[in-house]
């Protein structure tokens, strides 16, 4: 019906030009039948009267011809004028986008942080007001800037009750959402990023549903993930280098086709949630097309994370009201650590509420943005677009999540360049783009290193360097029973308990090998890393 609509309107809009072009048509044909047939049958030039009235014919048909082609030229410059205003307008509406979701994902965000911590009922109260009336802002502004929906004609109000409360700021009565009110039993995740910071991200959220959370870096490895395990459902990201999003979603569709035709699959479609951080409209759809089931916008939002598990993991999955995460979150209101460019408190937000979970993101971004360095210094060279492109990609959304603005948006116009093959931007900004991020990297590590107080220094360059107290080595042979038993939540417990001691340098490098090893599913390694410190102790 909308296109019909549509039609209509170009119609009533252009209908003189529409008729002028129809006679022009008719006259041309006309003309040129008459001529034709004239011509053949060798009379037109023994008739003089009808000689000059089909020749007036056809320098009539000429002339309209003429005009008809002024005309189509016309409407062709009009398009192009509305194509090009229409990228326009999708570039801003893409960033605005970005500026006015990432607040209010932040303001809904942290008021959920908020509500995970034991708090007084009147405060409770007002952190749900807040949340209550940040995700009915979130849900406006996103129909707003779906312009699509605006051209199209197909907004729509939708008559529905509300408390007042969601949309001011008075003290009335609301309901509690539940949200992060339930854990998972027996239900396996699998999170696909090609970066590790991200995935440090996404496991960090979804620790408080105690779920089993595997990891993967590549397309290729979760193809194969997924056909040696059963996963409830599993997060993918769009962009990857060599097997993007896309391609992976196809072929676990193709593998679950197969197995259905042998009738070796009996637990249904796996569902795919599609991570992304060009949420912009039409996405979704697009993804729904591609064999997704659903799509997250990056930075993660909690709020729409939980409605997202809610809605893909079946009840029987699901265990309400004996949620015992405990985890301390928001553990100062003002951050100790501080980095030249970065909201941190956006990126604590972020990355899970913490400041240990922040740091943590933090050191491994470091490490991810070390490795494509080389790469895109040699870029010149190799000139690998496809490449280049996923890597921008994933980089602009891990410094968006950490809080970062400047370089993220920087990386976000290479990537368009990547995607548009404009090789002449890349080469006129990359050597900026990689200079900035190298002093990024810089910045993170020395804010790291500061962040460790002078009583934690004095701890850590005092005493024997290899020795551990009994509760610690108790720890450890815990944190090895669990990684036999493949516990996550024990083990991210114990690694968390372990953080917490005061460690000595040579202890300390162990751990954080400890904890890298186990973000990237190496139990083995962390395993041996572990036996070692506890054999020297």
């Amino acid at each position: 019906m909308n296109k019909i609509r549509k039609i209509g309107i170009i119609i009533r809009r252009n209908y003189r030009e529409l008729l002028f072009v129809f006679l022009a048509f008719a006259l041309m044909v006309l003309a040129a039948y008459f001529s034709i047939e004239y011509i053949l049958r060798g009379h037109l030039f023994d008739r003089p009267d009808l000689s000059v009235v089909y020749t007036i014919l056809i320098f009539s048909g000429v002339f309209l011809a003429l005009a008809l082609s002024v005309i189509l030229l016309r409407f062709s410059a009009a398009k192009m004028r509305s194509d090009d205003e229409n990228k326009l307008k999708s570039s801003f509406l893409a960033k605005m986008s970005h500026e006015i979701r990432t607040p209010m994902n932040t303001i809904a965000g942290t008021a959920e942080l908020l509500l995970r911590t034991e708090l007084p009922d009147t405060a409770r109260s007002y952190v749900l007001d807040i949340k209550h009336a940040g995700s009915n802002l979130i849900s406006l502004i996103n129909d707003i800037l779906d312009f699509s929906k605006i051209e199209a004609g197909s907004m729509e109000i939708i008559p529905e009750k509300y408390s007042l409360s969601s949309v001011t700021d008075s003290n009335f009565e609301t309901e509690d959402t539940n949200l992060f009110r339930f854990t998972l039993k027996n239900t396996h995740i699998l999170v696909v990023d090609d970066l590790y910071s991200n995935l440090a991200v996404a496991k960090g959220l979804l620790e408080p549903y105690q779920a089993t959370v595997d990891i993967c870096l590549s397309g290729e490895r979760t193809v194969e993930l997924v056909k040696q395990k059963y996963y409830d459902i599993v997060f993918l990201d769009h962009m990857m280098p060599d097997m993007d999003g896309i391609e992976v979603a196809a072929a676990i569709r193709e593998w679950e086709k197969a197995q259905e035709v042998y009738g070796q699959v009996d637990l249904g479609r796996i569902p795919i949630v599609a991570l992304t951080a060009n949420a912009v409209a039409g996405m979704r759809e697009m993804f729904l097309e591609k064999g997704f089931d659903d799509f997250i916008a990056k930075p993660i939002d909690v709020v729409k994370l939980d409605e997202v598990i809610d809605r893909w993991i079946s009840k029987n999955k699901k265990e309400y009201g004996i949620n015992t995460y405990t985890k301390k979150v928001l553990h100062s209101i003002v951050p100790q650590i501080v980095i030249p460019g970065f909201d941190v408190q956006l990126g604590i937000t972020h990355t899970g509420g913490t400041e240990a979970g922040y740091y943590k993101v933090l050191s491994l971004f470091c490490k991810d943005a070390q490795e494509r360095l080389l790469f895109f210094e040699n870029f010149l060279v190799n000139k690998e677009i496809n490449k280049f492109t996923s890597y921008v990609h994933a980089l602009k959304s891990a410094l968006a999540t950490l809080g970062e603005k400047d370089v993220s948006a920087k990386a976000a116009a290479l990537e368009s360049a990547g995607k548009n093959n404009d090789i002449t931007f890349i080469q006129s900004n990359i050597q900026v783009f990689t200079e900035q991020l190298k002093e990024i990297i810089i910045n993170i590590s020395a804010a790291l290193t500061n962040a460790e107080t002078d009583e934690q220094k004095a701890k850590i360059d005092s005493g024997n360097t290899t020795r551990m107290d009994p509760d610690l080595i108790r720890l450890f042979n815990e944190f090895i029973e669990a990684v036999n038993s493949k516990n996550a939540l024990e083990i991210d417990q114990l690694l968390e308990e372990i953080n917490k001691k005061s460690l000595n340098s040579e202890i300390k490098n162990e751990v954080d090998k400890i904890l890298y090893e186990i973000l990237i599913m190496e139990y083995d390694t962390a395993l041996q890393i572990a036996k070692k410190l506890v054999n020297n102790r």
